[in-house]
């Protein structure tokens, strides 16, 4: 009888502070670097146009490489990660949304120069994500399939630096 009314108070503290931690107000504030699905799209399809397919045709043709600027690297910081990750469970939560993960895309943007030269340089940005039950095989009796999808009414993250030249990664 002890060990039963033991478990009972250990199973509800335990609920109680799981509900005191899932109601947390975290402080967050919008991020910056925040770019619309029309400009992430741009930039991806920037990215597949002038980056990757002069690095495709480069390698396949030997060509002369022209004015675009390729980071290996892209730097965040982590208060800003922190932040874009509350601001993404927040607006997921809004939306009635399983925010479930950030899918990052490579990607370009047009830069100008200190001598007025527009150049194309390589960048990256977040999406969050969602899970998306498959309802016909639950219906169905089926084996349950759930994929990964753009919450496309969250605004991407692209406010990343990087090094000119890229910053090395190195082992000890």
């Amino acid at each position: 009888m002890k060990t039963r009314l033991l478990n009972i108070l250990v199973i509800i503290s335990t609920l109680a502070i799981l509900n005191s931690c899932s109601v947390c107000n975290f402080n967050y504030q919008e991020p910056d670097g925040l770019i619309t699905p029309a400009e992430a799209n741009e930039m991806e399809e920037l990215y597949k146009t002038r980056a990757f397919g002069v690095i495709q045709d480069n390698i396949n043709s030997g060509g002369v490489m022209p004015e675009v600027t390729y980071n290996r690297e892209v730097w965040f910081s982590a208060d800003e990660m922190r932040n874009y990750l509350h601001y993404a469970q927040i607006k997921s939560d809004s939306l009635r949304v399983n925010f479930s993960g950030l899918r990052v895309y490579l990607s370009a943007k047009e830069m100008v120069d200190s001598n007025g030269v527009a150049k194309v340089k390589t960048t990256l940005f977040f999406v969050p994500t969602h899970t998306v039950v498959d309802t016909t095989a639950i219906r169905q009796s089926i084996t349950t399939t759930t994929t990964e999808e753009n919450t496309e009414e969250i605004n991407p993250l692209n406010y990343g630096s990087s090094g000119e030249p890229a910053i090395e990664y190195t082992t000890p």
